[in-house]
């Protein structure tokens, strides 16, 4: 009951107990029978999918191979997640996801991308919270924590104060018109420190 169907075929699994369905679209969630609370729009959008429910696939052929009772998925563009099969993933952008050869089982995973793909644009695991982007970042500012040895960041602006323990590998320059150096509390040097152009 509840349930609303605009199109060819739409919900035509629908003889069971499924109820606050939206689809829209020839064929879209044409095998939902007991699932709930789905919203499929574009032609064949969760299309194989029968007892799931908070699945959300607007695109053509969007969450194409999802069955059985997954959940809590959304996929917005033309296949966005086509060949996921599991449970709390996003996916966003023509073809958004995992690039395989046959469905594949992931489970809270997040892809950004133009095109499917196993090292997409952005990628992301809601179970560990980590993100990663598969190419440059650019921003006119950065504010927060970074982790990381931070080889590979530059242009970031620092105003030479740090809380803490502090360890540097290699060299450390200081420069400027009239750059300075305070330490205080305990100082250890390992190796040899040269100090040049000391002006009295």
């Amino acid at each position: 009951r509840y349930n609303t169907a605009v199109g060819a075929n739409t919900l035509q699994g629908n003889n069971g107990t499924g109820e606050q369905n939206t689809v829209v679209g020839a064929d879209a969630g044409i095998a939902i029978k007991n699932g709930n609370k789905n919203v499929a729009i574009g032609y064949q959008s969760l299309y194989n999918h029968p007892n799931g429910r908070h699945n959300i696939a607007i695109g053509s052929q969007a969450l194409y191979y999802l069955d059985n009772e997954y959940k809590d998925n959304t996929a917005i563009g033309t296949n966005a997640g086509e060949l996921a099969k599991g449970s709390s993933n996003v996916f966003i952008g023509f073809r958004a996801g995992p690039q395989a050869g046959a469905p594949i089982s992931i489970e809270n995973k997040l892809y950004i991308n133009n095109a499917q793909s196993n090292t997409p644009l952005i990628k992301g695991d809601f179970s560990t919270g980590q993100v990663t982007i598969n190419s440059q970042v650019t921003a006119s500012k950065f504010l927060g924590t970074y982790y990381g040895d931070g080889s590979n960041l530059s242009g970031l602006e620092w105003d030479g104060t740090h809380n803490g323990n502090a360890e540097i590998t290699g060299s450390f320059t200081v420069s400027g018109s009239n750059p300075e150096i305070y330490l205080q509390g305990d100082t250890y040097i390992d190796d040899n420190i040269r100090i040049k152009n000391i002006a009295e």
